[in-house]
């Protein structure tokens, strides 16, 4: 079923949709919570069961139901913990692979996650961190054929993830940043992996906002769910910092 799904979207991105450069003395604390809005183009390639393939193509705002997207980071020295949540509600119509009988889908996904980093290079603007840890997802599709029975199916699976992100002070109000991660391994899903950039700007100590452009790919098979997903698109984030 090449079907738009925004369940790994939620992925949003583990680390932060590409944090911020973090300048703050050694032992202070430092929080952050950062909302965002993402609209990527999704496809994925799923069956449900022996159920028939279906396919539909189109853009997440097109058949978002629900989004809510949030990452946060509580960081001291050279170390941080990096959390997430993400939750949404698709729906779509789609035709069978290879004809004109229609149908349609739903798709609910709640992706949630925590990693740890630590800062192993800073150094005139630049930071660098490595992170690792935990990412679940939880993702619940249902296909109605209409002129066949409605099939469902819902999984929930823990993938390991590691990656490094980066993050460079232009000037003391513009910075950009990026991270790279991969995770799976045959743990949960069979594979996953997300590239981020962002450029952002400072409006003060608190708060800074950024666009930016994230790909991510899953690509799972259990439990009679088989899912390859892409998704990839703009977002704009705001980070509110203390």
């Amino acid at each position: 079923m090449k079907l738009l799904t925004g369940a790994a979207i939620a992925s949003l991105a583990m680390a932060t949709i590409a944090t911020p450069s973090l300048a703050v003395a050694e032992d202070a604390w430092e929080y952050r919570i950062t909302p965002y809005v993402w609209a990527p183009t999704l496809q994925l390639d799923t069956s449900i069961g022996g159920a028939p393939s279906t396919s539909s193509d189109t853009a997440l705002l097109d058949i978002l139901d629900f989004a809510f997207l949030s990452t946060g980071e509580v960081r001291k020295g050279d170390w941080g913990l990096i959390v997430e949540f993400n939750y949404l509600d698709l729906s779509n119509d789609f035709t069978f692979a290879g004809s004109a009988v229609k149908g349609k889908s739903d798709l609910k996904g709640v992706m949630g996650g925590a990693a740890l980093a630590y800062r192993f290079l800073t150094q005139d603007g630049l930071a660098i961190d490595a992170f690792g840890g935990l990412r679940v997802w939880s993702l619940e599709t249902t296909a109605d054929f209409r002129t066949l029975p409605t099939v469902s199916r819902k999984n929930t699976f823990v993938d390991p993830i590691v990656g490094l992100r980066a993050s460079y002070d232009i000037s003391p109000d513009w910075f950009v940043s990026g991270l790279a991660e991969v995770g799976g391994f045959g743990a949960g899903s069979d594979l996953q992996w997300e590239v981020i950039g962002r450029v952002s700007y400072r409006f003060n100590e608190t708060i800074a906002t950024g666009v930016g452009y994230r790909h991510l790919v899953l690509k799972v098979d259990r439990g009679g769910l088989d899912i390859d997903a892409v998704m990839t698109g703009p977002f704009i984030a705001l980070d509110f910092t203390w």
